[in-house]
C-alpha cells in the first residue's frame, strides 16, 4: 500500500509539473500572440467623396456682379421687316455690328435679397439701357428698366416687395448650373416640347488665361423656346455671360448675337 501510495505522489507531482511548465506557458504565448496580431492588424479604409458644401455657395462669386466689374462682347444685329402680303415691296433689313459694354453699376441688399443694377441690356440689344438682377437665394430674375426705380426705393427703405411689382419679372438664372437642369414656371415645366422653361446643356470647357496658366471651366448653355422667340444664353461659373443670341419669329424677323471680347472681374 505504501508504494502504491508513493506511485500516485509521484505521479500527481509530474502531472503538477507538466501543467505549470509546458501547458500554462504554451497557452499563455498563444494567448499573447493572437492579441499582438490584433493590435497590429492594419484598420480598415474608408474612402470619403468630397462634396461641394452648398453652405459655402455664394451666387455673387458664381455670377460675378460686384459693382465696377464689366464685359465687352462683339454684338451683331439683324432687323428684317417683312412687308404685307398686300405689299409689292422688298423687306427693310437693318444689320450691323459694333461693340456693347455690360456694366455692374451698383448694388443694394436687405439681408434677405440683392438687387444689381447693370447699364447695358443685352437681353433687349440697348447699349444705354439699364435692367436689374435681383438675386433671391440661388434664383436670378431680370427686371427691365421701367421698374427698376420701384425696386431701389423699395430695397433702401427695406419695405416689402409687393406681388404686383413682379409682373413681367422673369427668372432668369439658377444657380448652381448643371446638365440637364429645368427650371422656371412649374405649370410649364411639363411640357413634352421644352418650351416656355429654360433647359441647362453642359458642353466644351472654356479656358481662361490666369496667372500666366491655362484654367478650364465648365460652359454651360440655357435655352428657352417661345412662340414669339427663341433665347440661348452660354454660361461660365466666376466669369459669366460669355455669349448670348436671340431669334424673333414673326412679321419683324430680329437676330441678335453677341460673344465676349473682354472684361473686368475684381
Amino acid at each position: 500500500m505504501r508504494n502504491k501510495k508513493v506511485e500516485e505522489s509521484g505521479m500527481f507531482y509530474y502531472f503538477k509539473w507538466a501543467i505549470n511548465s509546458v501547458l500554462i506557458p504554451i497557452t499563455c504565448a498563444l494567448i499573447s500572440a493572437v492579441v499582438i496580431i490584433r493590435v497590429t492588424e492594419r484598420p480598415t479604409t474608408v474612402v470619403y467623396k468630397e462634396v461641394p458644401i452648398v453652405e459655402k455657395f455664394s451666387v455673387l462669386d458664381y455670377f460675378p456682379l460686384k459693382r465696377g466689374n464689366y464685359w465687352i462682347y462683339d454684338y451683331r444685329y439683324k432687323l428684317t421687316k417683312l412687308p404685307d402680303k398686300e405689299s409689292s415691296k422688298i423687306p427693310n433689313i437693318d444689320e450691323g455690328q459694333k461693340k456693347f459694354k455690360v456694366l455692374v453699376e451698383n448694388a443694394y441688399t436687405t439681408g434677405d435679397y440683392y438687387l444689381i443694377i447693370l447699364k447695358g441690356d443685352m437681353f433687349r440689344g440697348e447699349t444705354d439701357k439699364r435692367h436689374g438682377f435681383l438675386i433671391v437665394s440661388n434664383k436670378v430674375y431680370y427686371i427691365e428698366e421701367e421698374k427698376l426705380d420701384i425696386f431701389i426705393q423699395a430695397t433702401i427703405k427695406k419695405e416689402m416687395l409687393f406681388y404686383y411689382y413682379f409682373n413681367g419679372v422673369d427668372l432668369y438664372f439658377e444657380f448652381p448650373l448643371y446638365n440637364g437642369q429645368k427650371y422656371g414656371e412649374i405649370s410649364q415645366m411639363t411640357r413634352s416640347d421644352l418650351s416656355y422653361f429654360w433647359v441647362v446643356e453642359r458642353t466644351e470647357s472654356y479656358l481662361i488665361q490666369k496667372d500666366n496658366k491655362l484654367d478650364t471651366r465648365s460652359t454651360f448653355v440655357i435655352k428657352e423656346s417661345t412662340v414669339p422667340g427663341d433665347v440661348s444664353i452660354t454660361f461660365v461659373p466666376y466669369l459669366g455671360i460669355i455669349g448670348s443670341s436671340y431669334h424673333h419669329h414673326g412679321g419683324t424677323i430680329e437676330d441678335m448675337e453677341f460673344t465676349l471680347v473682354d472684361y473686368k472681374l475684381k
